[in-house]
């Protein structure tokens, strides 16, 4: 490549191209809906409809259902939970107008060690 070609840096798109008007998000949802929200209506409706004909309607196998009700919660759910209540406190304690960056650095300046990530994504 010489240094008089004008490479944009960019994959997948020309120099001469213009980025798409809509933002792309990161980890966007997909085809199907979380495997939460699967469990959950299976919860709802097994009594009902039983939860091997739901599993055969719904994209999900039987043993996954099985799966996530006898495995306990991740490490990080229970963090997550720990870390929504404390969120929330501070967000009530300075009159709800505290977003993600300021309650961020509440709780660190409380000891609570938490990334500004984290609290965004239990924000939001």
């Amino acid at each position: 490549m010489s240094a008089s070609s004008s490479w944009s840096g960019r994959t997948g798109s020309s120099a001469g191209q213009a980025r798409s008007s809509s933002p792309r998000r990161f980890l966007r949802g997909g085809a199907r809906p979380p495997t939460d929200e699967i469990i959950a209506y299976i919860d709802r409706n097994g009594d009902r409809y039983g939860v091997e004909p739901i599993c055969e309607v719904l994209p999900i196998a039987p043993s996954t259902y099985y799966g996530a009700e006898r495995r306990p919660p991740s490490a990080r759910a229970l963090r997550d939970e720990e870390l929504k209540r404390e969120i929330l406190r501070v967000h009530r304690a300075n009159f709800g107008v505290y977003g993600a960056r300021k309650v961020w650095r509440q709780l660190n300046r409380e000891g609570i060690a938490v990334a500004r990530c984290t609290v965004e994504r239990l924000i939001g």
